[in-house]
């Protein structure tokens, strides 16, 4: 019986991958039917049309006979790809990064130890798949263990490195920061971002190395081919270029606009509810304002009659309240300043001065429209007295509202708002913005007495504030102020804070006297001190033996200016003695205490004339004192700043150096130990009456110690290498209050 042929080829079949097409294949191939001579290894299927891609990777006999022989094939693997990756990690140089790993399998003939690339980029298949860049970082050759592949293929595992910087974060207890330390990996050949050249390339020397605005940057070779550049911020320096300092102007309006967010005017507004009795004045919880520092320094009520919700006023010192001098306060008033929690606190007037230069009975009234009231006791702490802006202000003003570098005038322009708020008589919290602040001078031209300008020229010195009716977003929280409005404040809010511009002195948008024009300071500052020297002497009268009126010690109040120092750009830095260095990127303040003495201040030399029984008179000298001597722990700020080129110390400011006077003739001797002082001059009379002496004038003049008033300076001043930059650290001592 005939034997079934056996067919040329026949095919078994298995699938190494995913991919169907990825097929190994054996078929057993009859030699006596296709011939003896075996195809070279490598060539193409004889079936190019079903196997295009495999190839002869194998021949071994299939019986002891050799008449039949297994030829097997494998598929090149054109897209592996999309299934010879896995997720690993790798270690290069002692730390490991994620990685994912590929295995490719190469035929010999066409493997190349040098493509791709080390450093190059891993495909990006199957798409979507890997997040961020991988980069080879490592190559290595794997002997397949399959002996019929093994002649043909080569197995190449690849290591790519997801490249991603690794970061720390670190705490810096010094300057109250977290620093960040990052490094990033590099591989030979590679530029590193905002280099000159490959990493290999930059010597020690190269500008890319060392300190950039507190950041030190170094280099560590991991391998023969990876690199590792570590930023480490030893100091943290914002990319602004004015460290943490933002503009003041920009500042005010966003405190305000902030905290009328959500609100309504309905409700929002008033800041008492009810506002109708002096004995029910109870704080708005819900008015956008409530809660702002140096707001219960407001003048809340006051006794007169008819006039109870009117004059304004606000308390600018524990004793002292400022008002308008064309709507003023007389001795006798009773004032009513209302706490947080809505505690009524009354004081009494005892004593008031006017400008000595205000245009009484003139309209408009802003040139010197100011008067000072001193109460009868000082406020207690929940009572805030309401701050102002430093006199040297106008450098915290963008310069670039000024029409000019030597204009004194700080126009906002039309189509700018910069919020400030006021009250009126109804006591709202009225919102307007500021147009203009007239200085008029940058530094007071007299700053040690009171100006003296012929009714012409009165406007020349005093400088001004001008409000104005906001734009549409904020109208609804505003109202022309009316007649009788006079004396309220119109403030500007910094950091939480009221900060007093000046007193409404015109109705409409608000327009009066600047207080922090440097004029109107120093005035107001000189109205301060003369009205408590004025008051103490009359208080302190031998005549007085009555004590009707209580005696009162000058304690040296003063305005009290916020510090922008710290948190503001300072526009015109060439005009002010900073206590941080000059191009500071890191600064930090703090207070601390430290012992200090302050020598005591003469106020006052009385001389008392007591008559003698039988005729003639002795005269005695009184001294009097404003500030008695002190020795103890004081108040010192520390402001340190840190840069990146070396700053020049200030000079420590000069000490107090009390004098001693010492004054002898026939009619008294004076004898006062070492004091600080103004210019004194005695003058001594002996009339026609003495019965010893013949008429004799003499004078004694003793000039003024080099500081005639406690006030805080600079103790200290000490710069030194610091983390790669340089340290400034400033100490400046406060006296006593």
């Amino acid at each position: 019986m005939a034997l079934n042929p056996s067919p040329q080829r026949q095919s078994v079949v298995t699938f190494p991958t995913p991919n169907v097409n990825d097929i190994l294949f054996f078929e057993t191939v009859d030699a006596e039917r296709v011939g003896p001579d075996v195809p070279k290894y490598g060539s193409s299927h004889p079936d190019y049309k079903k196997w295009p891609n495999h190839r002869l990777v194998h021949v071994e006999a299939a019986d002891d006979q050799t008449r039949y022989y297994r030829y097997y094939y494998a598929a090149d693997q054109l897209d592996q790809d999309n299934d010879n990756w896995s997720y690993s990690e790798a270690d290069i140089g002692g730390t490991k990064f994620d990685a994912v790993s590929r295995d490719y399998v190469i035929r010999r003939s066409e493997f190349s130890s040098t493509v791709p690339a080390m450093g190059a980029a891993m495909p990006d298949t199957p798409t979507g798949k890997f997040s961020g860049t991988h980069v080879l970082a490592e190559r290595k050759q794997i002997p397949l263990n399959d002996k019929i592949l093994n002649g043909l293929y080569v197995v190449e595992q690849r290591v790519y490195v997801k490249k991603v910087p690794l970061s720390r974060l670190d705490f810096d207890e010094f300057f109250k920061t977290t620093n960040e330390t990052k490094q990033t990996l590099y591989y030979r050949g590679e530029t590193p971002t905002g280099a000159s050249g490959p990493i290999e390339g930059l010597n020690s020397d190269n500008a890319y190395w060392g300190m950039h605005s507190g950041t030190i940057r170094t280099v560590q070779q991991l391998s023969d081919n990876w690199f590792a550049v570590t930023e480490q911020e030893v100091v943290k320096c914002p990319t602004s270029g004015n460290d943490s300092r933002v503009s003041l102007q920009t500042h005010m309006s966003a405190e305000i606009s902030n905290r009328l967010s959500g609100k309504s005017p309905s409700t929002a507004q008033n800041i008492f509810d009810p506002y109708t009795v002096q004995s029910n004045l109870q704080r708005n919880t819900n008015c956008w304002a409530h809660g702002l520092k140096g707001l219960t320094g407001f003048v809340a009520w006051n006794n007169r009659v008819g006039q109870e919700k009117m004059m304004g006023g606000v308390a600018v010192t524990k004793r002292h309240v400022l008002y308008t001098e064309h709507a003023p306060y007389v001795v006798g008033n009773k004032v009513y300043f209302v706490t947080k929690h809505d505690v009524l606190i009354e004081r009494t007037i005892v004593a008031v001065k006017v400008h000595p230069n205000a245009e009484t009975g003139q309209d408009p009234h802003e040139d010197g429209d100011f008067g000072i009231a001193l109460l009868d006791q000082e406020l207690p702490a929940s009572i805030e007295p309401v701050k102002v802006l430093p006199i040297n202000s106008y450098q915290y003003f963008d310069s670039s509202y000024f029409p000019s570098t030597t204009n004194t005038t700080w126009d906002a322009g039309s189509s700018n708002e910069f919020l400030v708020f006021g009250t009126d008589q109804e006591e709202k919290a009225l919102v307007r913005k500021l147009t203009f602040l007239q200085f008029k001078h940058f530094v007071d031209p007299t700053p040690d007495a009171y100006d003296t300008p012929s009714d012409a020229d009165h406007s020349a010195n005093y400088g001004k504030f001008f409000g104005g009716s906001p734009s549409s977003t904020y109208s609804s929280w505003y109202e022309a102020l009316v007649n009788n409005d006079s004396g309220n404040p119109i403030v500007a809010v910094i950091n939480g804070e009221c900060v007093l511009i000046g007193l409404v002195s015109v109705e409409g948008g608000g327009q009066g006297g600047f207080v922090s024009a440097p004029r109107n300071y120093n005035d107001i500052n000189r109205m301060i001190s003369d009205l408590d020297v004025e008051y103490a002497a009359q208080s302190t009268r031998p005549t007085d033996s009555s004590d009707s009126i209580p005696d009162y010690f000058v304690k040296g109040y003063q305005l009290d200016p916020i510090d922008l120092t710290y948190n503001f750009i300072n526009y015109r830095p060439d005009d002010e003695i900073s206590t941080y260095a000059p191009n500071a990127c890191a600064r930090l303040r703090y207070e601390t205490v430290v012992n200090y003495a302050f020598p005591p201040i003469l106020q006052d030399v009385q001389f008392d004339v007591w008559n003698l029984r039988s005729g003639g008179a002795r005269t005695y000298p009184r001294v009097l004192y404003s500030k008695g001597s002190f020795r103890g722990p004081c108040k010192a700020v520390v402001d340190i700043s840190w840069s990146t080129t070396q700053p020049v110390g200030l000079e420590a400011d000069e000490k107090p150096a009390p004098e001693p006077i010492s004054i002898q003739n026939p009619l008294f001797t004076l004898s006062i130990p070492p004091t600080l002082h103004p210019p004194l001059n005695f003058t001594v009379s002996v009339g026609n009456s003495d019965e010893t002496w013949k008429p004799t004038n003499a004078v004694y003049s003793k000039n003024a110690t080099n500081i005639t008033t406690w006030k805080p300076h600079i103790i200290s001043s000490e710069v030194k290498p610091f983390r790669g930059g340089w340290l400034m650290e400033t100490v400046t001592v406060y006296p006593p209050s």
